[in-house]
């Protein structure tokens, strides 16, 4: 199988720059009883690299991690991806 990845938070794609973002917040986590730790665990995931998709940073997403994510936070992946305008498309 084909590693497929999901280019988001600061990749050019065309003219544009991607805001697109990985939101695994606190009242998702919460709502779970799950620490980012724990969850960190269940994934199989080092917590720092982890902590960089929660925070914004990552450029980019396995859809292996995505459905991981899905699957142990019971949600889809509509509501993890959270899609922001650039200023450049704004002021166009």
């Amino acid at each position: 199988m084909a590693q497929v990845f999901i280019p988001i938070s600061g990749s050019n794609i065309g003219s544009h720059l991607a805001q697109i973002f990985v939101d695994i917040h606190n009242v998702m986590l919460a709502r779970r009883k799950m620490t980012l730790t724990e969850l960190s665990r269940r994934l199989d995931i080092a917590l720092p690299n982890l902590s960089i998709l929660k925070n914004g940073h990552a450029k980019a997403i396995r859809m292996a991690l995505l459905d991981a994510l899905c699957r142990e936070l019971d949600c889809q992946p509509g509501e993890l991806l959270v899609w922001e305008p650039d200023d450049a498309a704004e002021k166009e």
